[in-house]
């Protein structure tokens, strides 16, 4: 296992610090869903065992480029697996798990895996064939990015104008809006990520951030957070709760990003940032932020329910701390109180302790999801710290399949499987244009 941040380089068999071998890692597990950190802290003491140098001196918020090409070298021989191995099932065309999310993929790769032309133009050529697939098999109505026609739509609206094929970005992107009006009145339509409004609003705001402002009238933006913002007060007050807005979905108050306030909150957030959330929600949006910082466990980590009577076991992008880190970034740039920016913080390290998950590497409930929080706070802080513990998960990760994880039902996948691996390692490259897919923005 190469060992990427000790003495600012790729340090040999030699001279590297002691890592934890696999095998270690098996046996050491004190729990039922992750494997101990036996991984060194960031330390920059000055001593000769310090971290240092993981950025060029020459280029700032650049990697140095031993650690790069590490870390590119692995993500080619991943990418490798996963074309010699993967057998599409074109029923489902999904991005969580579907032909869509591999070409998500490949656009990735497209944009900064090589500097290689003819290579860019195969990898582009590639998340072309998986778009026609998805659109060929594409079926229902569902409005969501993750798990509906939105997300195929949305990436084909992207993709296909990247590739100068015009016509079929067009097709795309009117596909998509015409799923405006079930996402703005559909009544028994939820309103969380992964099949509600706030994944319709993530499409149309993958589109603009790739297509331009102007590009999405921002009318829509605006009626769709207002429609998500007045369902959370009616039901926060229906219900008699102690926070301004609160959601269910299948009867259940989810509070993670998946499913649950956290992630809806996150998309509110964004609106307001732009000016697209009327000004009497504010403070709705920041008492609710508020109270969900009081139902913090002695651990740091957080419940996924409101309901929830479970253990603290939860560290997973859609339950738990990894995916309230977002909301409290978000909340601190938007508000400006430092003590968001605490709280995110502090669930980066409950992230650090207890994210080496055994469920797997992916990134829906695995290491590389969790990784992507501290590249999260990286980009917030500038600590080297966070980039620090992003290359440390990433080093878990060049063991991939040999910790005695669980194999993901689809294990090749974007967000269970290999696919959201590869994005990761794709996105520590560039730790300063890293964004988790398919939701931060």
């Amino acid at each position: 296992m190469e060992n990427l941040t000790a003495t600012g380089k790729i340090a040999g068999k030699r001279d590297r610090e002691v890592l934890v071998s696999p095998a270690e890692y098996h046996h050491i597990s004190t729990t039922t869903k992750h494997f101990v950190n036996k991984f060194s802290d960031y330390c920059d003491d000055g001593s000769a065992s310090s971290t240092s140098q993981l950025l060029d001196s020459s280029e700032h918020s650049i990697l140095r480029q031993q650690i790069k090409d590490s870390l590119k070298k692995k993500a080619n021989e991943l990418l490798s697996d996963l074309e010699n191995n993967y057998k599409p099932q074109w029923n489902d065309f999904s991005v969580y798990t579907g032909s869509a999310g591999l070409a998500l993929l490949y656009f990735e790769a497209y944009e900064k895996l090589t500097n290689d032309e003819k290579r860019k133009q195969d990898y582009l050529e590639t998340s072309t064939r998986y778009l026609n697939k998805s659109l060929e098999h594409m079926h229902g109505s569902e409005v969501t990015f993750l798990c509906g026609n939105a997300g195929p739509m949305a990436v084909g609206t992207v993709v296909f104008h990247h590739a100068g094929i015009n016509i079929k970005s067009e097709q795309c992107l009117d596909g998509l809006l015409s799923l405006c009006q079930k996402a703005l009145n559909e009544p028994n339509l939820p309103n969380e990520l992964l099949y509600g409004r706030a994944g319709y609003l993530y499409s149309l705001m993958f589109v603009e951030g790739y297509l331009g402002f102007g590009s999405i009238d921002t009318n829509l933006l605006a009626k769709l957070g207002e429609v998500i913002l007045t369902n959370g007060k009616m039901f926060a007050k229906s219900h008699q709760f102690p926070c301004p807005l609160m959601y269910e979905w299948y009867n259940t108050l989810y509070l993670g990003t998946a499913h649950g306030i956290t992630g809806i909150l996150y998309m509110l957030l964004k609106l307001k940032d732009r000016n697209l959330i009327s000004l009497h929600w504010h403070s709705d949006i920041k008492e609710t932020i508020d109270y969900l910082m009081t139902l913090k466990y002695p651990s740091g980590n957080y419940p996924a329910a409101i309901e929830d009577n479970s253990v603290d076991e939860l560290v997973h992008w859609c339950h738990g701390a990894p995916g309230w880190l977002y909301m409290f970034l978000a909340a601190h740039k938007s508000f400006g109180s430092p003590r968001y920016l605490q709280a995110a913080e502090e669930c980066g390290d409950v992230v650090w302790q207890r994210g080496l998950l055994k469920k797997g590497y992916g990134i829906c409930h695995g290491v590389a999801g969790n990784a992507f929080c501290f590249l999260a706070l990286y980009n917030a802080t500038n600590k080297e710290k966070h980039l620090h513990r992003a290359l440390k998960f990433a080093e878990f990760i060049f063991e991939y399949g040999k910790h005695g994880c669980r194999i993901a039902d689809t294990p090749y996948s974007l967000f269970e499987g290999m696919a959201g691996t590869i994005y990761f390692l794709m996105n520590v490259m560039h730790p300063k244009y890293a964004k988790f897919p398919a939701f931060e923005i």
